[in-house]
């Protein structure tokens, strides 16, 4: 995390490295970057100096897990870029409760020896080193343990290759491992072209269940039941999050995981991971299928040639038990039959010659299309259900009012006897009515997808089909009782297919024990019913990442409802809160800064810092650096029409908000806004401070003088606030209910009551 300073950094490993320059020229105060400082000579410093620094060129991590060790490679490429050689020490951070067993480190391919400090002797190296270099960006790791090793000079203009290896044992937690690996990279530190890349592999005797990372959109493989791959590719800095890997084990068929996040006196956070255990062979349930294309005449040419080819990689991947049918509209709808066929060869090549005499010409018959696709079912039964539709456009033949068609296709779907089918859309271009598509997935209990013109369609339609081909549990049904959890996100569980996983992120009032139950059925087969304690913490600091996973789901959620059915101005201010608490970019954020709405503007003026954030110095206008012509865009995709590129670039980012497990970066300029430990601080650029966003002004605050007694007996014995502290010198900081004010030049002003409620 980079701190106000004057100078830039010298260096970031994938760890903290420690230097002391040879040159006496070269004495240093201070310097400032993510996870790294400068340790000047006890000399003292020279007025003005000039700052100095290494080049970290590349990166590369490789993670092993043969559950439950992890076996961590990193090879880092330094380059000196100066006319005299440089020395330091390397300090790798490790997280609390890491079992390290083994720590190799080489430079240039000389081994050197290293020691592993437990995280009390580590706490007092890095307060020695903040004492010293008046830095807290050490201070983000000081519940945490080190390795520690000198490392040998870096000849000028020359490059030095450090690899580092260790093994850890990893420990589940309800069956679920949360693997940390230290990868800060700082922007002062690496060159424009520097490349991290981190790929692993995880092996398990247990069956694999949830894989994911909170903190990287990491590029999943699954293997069968027992293995997974995985990879992440960054050639632009900042490299300035650690990187943190989740998986779940399960003996069971279907594995239910749990983390939670409370801090003490505020809301708990809780994430569910759901995921049924990948079967290693190819046999899946037998299902019913309808296909149903738009050949109206905006399909002609390439769009039509890439849907008749996935229509017929679709037909390619029917198994013998399933049944399906195919429909073609455009004026009117023309079926291949009025019944659900078995995927026969001789109906398999009957399909194939109905793809290939498909035609664009005409108009647009949607409402008939649908409703005409759900009488296809005609018979009862029990097997997964699903329509495919594909369209490019906004229905201009036969009913053409939203509601009207809602209320239609809602009819039919009631009509069929059994299970009805679920509705699966994708709408081609930017021609189509995105609210009407989204609205109609929701109802029909499936999901709705884009293309944009520059996009292939044959391999969206193609991916599609090949999940809807692989049905793992549906009709799922979801609740927590026991304990109040509120606003779970998502609020309906969809069908999940082969490969896939369902993060479930809610907030919980006070502590305790839920239950979870959960019911569905398991590859087809009749209905089943699990349940599972939930517990409820009142402290749990280890997943911080949570608060603003399920903000963002949240605000995801309520965008949602705004642009499916209209600005409501209490969803606007809930939007507007949760998005000044964590950091989040929305269209109303950015409208709360380029139009002065007064309401909204009285909110932000009670936090000066949000203001700092949010004015012209942050990106031109907009909100936390989103430029006004971007927000005004977002906008008109959110509450404008539903047709256009804006509404369907609306609805594909809300799709990817409410889906991604990831945390995404703070929305904004690292100069003005940073993300640490689960809470936001935003820069009064003023008065210099880095203020929590829960900070209120004109209530009661206490004083801390920045490096006083008190401030270091506090970050020696609160790890848990020392981590907040790192993001500077001058702090507005709330803790509970109490307000700390750190920096510099002010005294310690603090009651019995508030040292007591501190631990001083």
């Amino acid at each position: 995390m980079q701190v106000p300073g004057r100078f830039a950094a010298m260096l970031s490993l994938p760890a903290v490295v420690l230097l002391r320059l040879f040159a006496v020229a070269a004495i240093l105060t201070a310097a400032t970057a993510h996870a790294c400082i400068i340790v000047p000579p006890d000399a003292p410093p020279r007025p003005q100096p000039t700052t100095e620094y290494l080049e970290c060129r590349s990166q590369h991590v490789t993670i092993s897990i043969e559950h439950p060790v992890a076996r961590v490679k990193i090879e880092t490429v330094l380059y000196n870029p100066h006319s005299r050689p440089v020395e330091g020490t390397f300090i790798f951070p490790l997280p609390p409760g890491a079992a390290v067993t083994k720590f190799q480190f080489a430079v240039g391919g000389k081994p050197v020896t290293g020691e592993i400090l437990p995280a009390e002797k580590a706490r007092e190296i890095y307060l020695s080193f903040i004492r010293r270099t008046r830095d807290p960006a050490l201070l983000e790791y000081a519940d945490f343990g080190m390795f520690k090793a000198s490392i040998f000079p870096v000849p000028p203009g020359k490059t030095e290759e450090i690899t580092s290896e260790y093994l850890m044992t990893l420990r589940p937690d309800n069956n679920l491992v949360r693997f940390f690996h230290n990868l800060k990279l700082g922007r002062n530190e690496t060159t424009e072209n520097a490349r991290l890349v981190v790929e692993g592999r995880i092996h398990s005797a247990l069956a694999l269940t949830t894989v994911f990372s909170p903190s990287h959109d990491l590029d999943v493989h699954r293997e069968g039941q027992h293995t997974a791959k995985f990879s992440l590719e960054l050639d632009k800095r900042p490299f300035d999050r650690d990187f943190v890997l989740c998986y779940g084990v399960a003996e069971a068929e279907l594995g239910l995981h749990w983390l939670a996040h409370r801090e003490a006196g505020e809301d708990g956070y809780v994430l569910l991971a759901l995921a049924p255990t990948v079967g290693d062979g190819q046999s899946t349930p037998p299902k019913d299928i309808v296909l149903v294309l738009d050949t109206s005449g905006s399909m002609s040419g390439e769009k039509l040639q890439q849907a008749q080819s996935a229509l017929k990689y679709a037909l390619k991947t029917l198994g013998p038990q399933d049944r399906f049918s195919l429909i073609a509209f455009a004026t009117t709808v023309r079926k291949l039959d009025d019944k659900l066929l078995a995927a026969s060869p001789d109906n398999i090549q009957r399909a194939q010659r109905f793809v290939e005499e498909m035609e664009a010409v005409g108009g647009t018959a949607l409402n008939d299309a649908l409703v005409e696709a759900c009488k296809v079912f005609v018979d009862e039964g029990e097997r997964p259900r699903y329509v495919l539709f594909v369209t490019d456009g906004r229905p201009t033949v036969g009913e053409r009012e939203e509601a009207r068609i809602l209320k239609n296709v809602a009819a039919a779907r009631e009509a069929v006897r059994g299970r009805p089918p679920r509705l699966f859309l994708l709408g081609v271009g930017y021609d189509v009515n995105t609210r009407l598509l989204d609205t109609l997935a929701q109802q029909g209990g499936g999901t709705s997808g884009y293309v944009r013109p520059e996009e292939d369609l044959e391999v969206a339609l193609s991916s599609l089909v090949s999940k809807i081909g692989h049905p793992a549990l549906t009709d799922v049904k979801l609740r927590v009782e026991g304990r109040q959890v509120l606003d779970l996100q998502p609020a309906v569980v969809p069908d999940l297919f082969r490969g896939d996983q369902v993060l479930a992120v809610g907030r919980y009032l006070e502590p305790g024990e839920a239950r979870v139950e959960l019911s569905g059925r398991l590859e087809g087969r009749e209905e089943k019913r699990w349940t599972w304690p939930l517990p409820l913490p009142d402290q749990e600091r280890g997943n911080d990442f949570l608060p603003r996973l399920w903000a963002t789901r949240q605000v995801a959620y309520l965008l949602d409802q705004i642009r499916l059915h209209g600005e409501d101005e209490e969803l606007k201010k809930e939007v507007v809160r949760l998005a000044l608490k964590f950091g989040i970019v929305t269209p109303y954020t950015s409208y709360l800064v380029t139009e002065e709405e007064p309401r909204l503007a009285e909110e932000a003026a009670r936090r000066p810092a949000w203001r700092a954030a949010m004015g012209p110095g942050a990106g031109g206008g907009g909100a936390f650096g989103v430029a006004a012509p971007a927000a005004q865009a977002a906008r008109e995709g959110l509450a404008g029409a539903p047709v256009g590129q804006a509404a369907v670039d609306a609805a594909k980012d809300l799709q990817a908000l409410r889906a991604a497990p990831t945390v995404s970066a703070v929305e904004g300029p690292a100069q003005v806004i940073r993300s640490i430990a689960g809470k936001v601080f935003y820069l009064d650029a003023d008065a210099g401070y880095w203020v929590d966003s829960e900070f209120t002004t004109g209530e009661p605050q206490a004083c801390l003088r920045y490096l006083g007694d008190a401030y270091l007996a506090l970050v020696g014995r609160r790890p848990d606030i020392a981590r907040w502290l790192a993001v500077g010198e001058k702090v507005k900081l709330r803790v509970g209910t109490l307000q700390l004010v750190i920096a510099p030049d002010v005294e310690d002003e603090l009651t019995k009551e508030q040292r007591d409620g501190l631990g001083l």
